[in-house]
């Protein structure tokens, strides 16, 4: 990859994860963090739940 390409690159993810940062910081994205944390959060206690239901 040249310089020119990993400059673009670069430039592109640093822009995405700003427009991220800032959609974030205002709230936008709270009912997704919401949904995406809860299914974290379930699908941890289902795992728990099915490494210790032999006992």
């Amino acid at each position: 990859m040249d310089n020119k390409a990993a400059n673009l690159t670069v430039i592109g993810v640093g822009a995405f994860a700003g427009i991220l940062v800032a959609a974030a910081a205002s709230g936008v994205m709270a009912p997704v963090w919401s949904f995406f944390l809860d299914g974290l959060v379930q699908h941890f206690l289902t795992m728990q739940w099915a490494r210790f239901s032999c006992f």
